[in-house]
């Protein structure tokens, strides 16, 4: 725990973090829980995923590449946190301490990973991206 309380925060702009703090109507606690429990059926079942979502899916990829997508405050958050969380350990520390204390977190962690290099062998999605 003392590792995430020394960690710094990244170097937000004032309109970065008003979208953090008011991400407006598109983002309520109700779209937030969608996408979660998306989220675990696609890692519960990549396959199916794939096959049901496989347009969607090819639209978002083609969107991720486009300078919209790039320009999008929310990207910028996503980068600029990811590129923190990087440089600060966090994947090398924190995430196998939670794997550790969480043998559910871990299931999930092994599940996401198996779920990842299946839609990246399948060409569903750009490896680090």
């Amino acid at each position: 725990m003392e590792f995430l309380d020394h960690m710094e925060r990244p170097p937000f702009t004032v309109g970065e973090k008003k979208t953090i703090i008011d991400p407006g109507d598109w983002l309520s606690t109700e779209t937030m829980g969608l996408i979660v429990e998306g989220k675990i059926k696609a890692v519960q079942d990549p396959d199916r995923c794939m096959k049901e979502n496989d347009e969607m899916i090819s639209q978002y990829q083609a969107f991720k590449e486009s300078e919209e997508y790039s320009a999008l405050s929310l990207i910028k958050i996503f980068e600029k946190t990811k590129d923190q969380l990087q440089q600060r350990g966090y994947y090398e520390v924190a995430i196998p301490l939670i794997r550790k204390m969480s043998p559910d977190y871990n299931e999930y962690y092994l599940k996401l990973l198996s779920a990842n290099e299946k839609f990246i062998s399948d060409g569903k999605i750009i490896e680090n991206n």
